[in-house]
């Protein structure tokens, strides 16, 4: 119905139409923001949420039920204007300095662990890099 919030997956929406139907959330959960004050990447299409036209990520099928019940109460809080940045292959050859001597800041704070990142996934935010173990913990 118009209006209404529906879940995309099982609808046959195709890579191009969620693509071009992105909200200006991007790939940022509203739930995740507006629950867990966290700022959640979400890679799962099986997750996202067709609402006015427009496509909007869920991290969980928890949230995206969440978010097809009441929308409207997720988008309140709106996305930060700093938004974390994966850099690219070639971004990273100009070798930035990282902040943490290096260390990958998900394993200090997730599990209390010092853990060298080797540098293949650095991120800029806030005119910052920081290096990551993994792609996952970058996101």
């Amino acid at each position: 119905a118009q209006g209404q919030a529906a879940k995309v997956h099982g609808m046959c929406f195709d890579a191009e139409r969620v693509s071009e139907g992105e909200s200006a959330w991007e790939r940022y959960c509203p739930v995740a923001l507006t629950l867990n004050n966290e700022l959640s990447h979400c890679t799962d299409a099986q997750f996202t949420v067709e609402y006015r036209s427009k496509i909007y990520w869920m991290g969980t099928e928890e949230f995206a039920s969440l978010f097809v019940s009441d929308p409207e109460s997720f988008l309140q809080v709106p996305l930060p204007s700093n938004l974390p940045q994966l850099l690219s292959a070639m971004e990273r050859r100009a070798q930035p300095i990282a902040q943490l001597e290096d260390y990958c800041p998900v394993a200090l704070v997730d599990r209390k662990e010092l853990t060298k990142a080797p540098g293949h996934h650095i991120v800029k935010f806030m005119g910052k890099h920081y290096t990551f173990t993994s792609k996952e913990a970058a996101e």
